[in-house]
């Protein structure tokens, strides 16, 4: 055999491919004999053998005992260590057996755990590559086949033992490893239990944290097992006060805090039932891990597995608390979290908690955005505020003023603009409206500042803000007549009728409309005259688009005056990918809404305009003629499916649910009879079939009263539907 550096990567490929694929487990046995008897061979160079336990001897024992399992001390970092032996079982330990003893076994004890038990074995920097594949190997048979170690327990816990005195730190964490796979393994006297664990809880260093971090994987679980008292005590365990103990030591390094804090946050069912003593200390710590100059994304992400853990300890606490008494089964969230005692997120927790993730969500965008973390920081957000969830508390706003206090709304800030009216808006939606009311000046100031940017996303958010104030207006007594809400309100209003006039920043004036207009009273009659002639200005304009592209495209994108009608199916089936027929059943069926309308285009606007003036229908007046007149207008011209779907769920309203006298039995009969274009076979199209069957006959909850309010208008539509309605 050669003693240079063997060629590792075609002996695993030759492993892989041709031995673990197809080798029996007699085979194997004979093939790792082979290569142990190389090890005892003078002339091969230390290098060599350490190539050859790490790349075929571990991977044929480990593939030998546990098939499809990860070999190696590395390796075993990859999940989590709840138990002793992850692998266990009587196929395995047979298979263990059948391997292992006999001479595999005897060579591993005399050559191996007697041989480099010793200090006078080690030779420095010479064999600390062949030792560490001894850890390794060391460590598969103990966490896969502990019973084969027996009587030669003692010698391998010597081999740990010397090898952690070593100066290499590898060698040296990869033997606590080992001894901590040893203590889950088997009893141990409590002096080598504290003394592994506390070397363990001092290691922060970050170039071993991985190694040592399994090693606390391992050895943690165990603990409530090797260092039982042997009676029940209210006290803390023992290694639980040394948990405290370190990081009241060495809790000013932030090295220490994350790396015990991620033990705990790894282990959290572990640490669990000691979570009353724990939480003060994992609250204190959010402040050094995420508003610290020296935050980097490891401690902001830890402070959030943090923050989530006490969430969940807290929902869990509360599910043992409720299914241990029938007095909290009935009792609303919020309202329990109110008179339980011994909560694990107090009232005090918890504001900090929601003071730190605004701190980082309104002050540290910049790292926000780059991180990627706002999502799940407005998630744990949302948990903490839900006001399902929890009681009412008190929040200042000071965070988003200081954010909002920039001067520009220039459109290379909007991104962050935007990402700070998202927590804004994600805060007010579940504050009650007293806390609306108190700080009534600081949100109408921003929602006036934002009224004329151009962002879509911004004209959502700041349309649901205004929602929330006009509702508060109209609720609080002291707010409904005061200056600062009379002023307020002229400012929305001009705001509205300048853009309503000139025609510009349509959608987000639309928004606002739709968001306020059932707060206005008399004012929404201002802005009546001017949304038609909109509609109607914007319905021209579509229809003439919409031509021009049909005969660009060589198809009938509208139907000329006189030309043949259009069917609605076909339209659906040949237009648009978005609307299947339980998209239109929905649609057809439901209450128009400005919900369905996502996005700014010109349709969008059109959309827009007909379903706020829909929902305005009994304060149109004399503008109602002129509104049906362009629906009536669109039918015929049209062939945009969402345009015609949307129409056709109003007529549907208005026909069989809608008790309003208007639109009037002529106005309905009128639109309903341009609606003939609509024509096809219904046996050639008897998926649509559901929306006809809908409309041909009265609810039942309408009784006569029903049919005779609908009268002629009923009939005509059931005609209709039965004759032409394709759908």
């Amino acid at each position: 055999m050669n003693t240079g550096i063997l060629d590792s990567g075609k002996i695993e490929c030759f492993l892989w491919s041709r031995v673990l694929g197809l080798a029996t487990l007699p085979s194997i046995r004979e093939t790792v004999e082979v290569f142990f008897g190389s090890l005892y061979r003078s002339q091969v160079s230390m290098d060599t053998k350490a190539c050859i336990l790490r790349r075929v001897v571990i991977p044929l024992i480990s593939e030998g005992i546990c098939p499809g399992k990860s070999f190696g001390v590395a390796a075993a970092s990859q999940a989590p260590c709840k138990a002793v032996p992850s692998c266990r079982s009587s196929e395995i330990d047979a298979r263990a057996e059948k391997l292992l003893k006999g001479p595999i076994l005897e060579y591993m004890h005399s050559n191996i755990w007697v041989a480099f038990s010793t200090s006078e074995s080690y030779k420095p920097g010479h064999d600390d590559y062949l030792r560490l594949q001894f850890i390794s190997l060391s460590f598969i048979l103990l966490r896969k086949a502990p019973h084969l170690v027996g009587d030669m327990r003692k010698d391998m816990i010597r081999f740990g033992w010397t090898c952690v005195r070593h100066d290499n730190p590898v060698v040296k964490n990869a033997a606590y490893v080992l001894l901590a796979q040893f203590i889950a393994a088997f009893e141990t006297p409590r002096k080598i239990v504290i003394q592994v664990l506390l070397h363990l809880l001092r290691a922060h260093q970050p170039e071993y944290r991985p190694m040592v971090r399994q090693a606390l994987e391992i050895l943690v679980p165990s603990l409530t097992i090797r260092l039982a008292t042997g009676a029940p005590s209210a006290e803390l365990p023992i290694w639980v006060k040394w948990f405290n103990r370190v990081l009241f030591e060495h809790g000013h390094t932030v090295g220490q805090i994350v790396h015990i804090h991620q033990l705990i946050t790894h282990l959290s069912d572990v640490f669990y039932p000691y979570r009353e003593q724990l939480a003060p200390k994992l609250v204190n710590s959010l402040t050094k891990l995420c508003l610290t100059q020296n935050a980097t994304l490891e401690t902001r992400t830890l402070a959030l597995d943090i923050i989530e853990m006490l969430l969940d300890w807290d929902i869990q606490h509360i599910k043992t608390v409720v299914s241990h008494s029938e007095r909290f089964e009935s009792t609303p969230l919020s309202q329990l979290r109110q008179e339980m005692a011994n909560t694990i997120i107090t009232k005090q927790r918890r504001e900090t908690v929601v003071g730190i993730l605004l701190r980082i969500l309104c002050l540290a965008y910049d790292f926000v955005a780059k991180s990627g973390l706002a999502k799940r920081l407005k998630e744990l957000l949302n948990k903490y505020l839900d006001k399902d969830s929890w009681p009412p508390m008190h929040l200042r706003l000071t965070f988003f003023e200081r954010a909002l206090s920039m001067p520009d709304t220039k459109p290379e800030r909007m991104p962050f603009f935007e990402h700070i009216l998202q927590t804004l808006d994600l805060v007010s939606m579940n504050m009650q409206q007293s806390w609306i009311v108190e700080n009534f000046a600081i949100l109408a100031n921003t929602s006036i500042k934002f009224l004329k940017t151009e962002s879509p996303v911004v004209h959502e958010l700041i349309a649901r803000q205004l929602s929330r104030l006009y509702q508060a207006m109209g609720a609080s007594e002291t707010l409904y007549d005061s200056h600062t809400t009379t002023n307020f309100r002229q400012q929305v209003q001009t705001h509205i009728l300048e853009n309503l006039q000139s025609g510009s920043n349509l959608h987000g004036v639309l928004r606002i409309l739709d968001a306020i207009g059932k707060y206005q009273g008399e004012q929404f009659y201002d802005y009546i005259p001017l949304l038609v002639k909109l509609l109607q200005k914007h319905a021209r304009e579509y229809v003439a688009q919409s031509s021009s592209q049909g005969a660009a495209s060589g198809g009938t994108a509208a139907v000329p005056s006189g030309g043949q009608p259009h069917s609605l199916a076909t339209t659906v089936n040949q237009g648009s990918a978005e609307l299947d027929e339980a998209t239109i059943l929905r649609m057809v069926r439901t209450v128009p809404s400005t919900s369905e309308i996502k996005g700014s285009t010109q349709r969008d606007i059109l959309l827009l305009l007909m379903v706020i003036l829909h929902n305005h229908l009994m304060q149109l007046g004399d503008q109602r003629r002129g509104y049906l007149a362009t629906l009536i207008q669109l039918v015929e011209r049209v062939n945009d499916p969402h345009v015609l779907v949307t129409i056709l769920s109003m007529v549907y309203n208005w026909v069989l649910r809608s008790p309003d006298p208007f639109p009037t039995i002529k106005e309905k009969a009128t639109i309903m009879a341009a609606m003939i274009c609509f024509a096809t076979d219904p046996q050639a199209n008897p998926k649509w079939s559901p929306i006809t069957s809908t409309v041909q006959a009265p609810s039942p909850a309408d009784g006569n009263g029903g049919a005779t309010r609908s009268g002629q208008a009923f009939t005509a539509y059931q005609i209709m539907s039965k004759e032409y309605l394709s759908l």
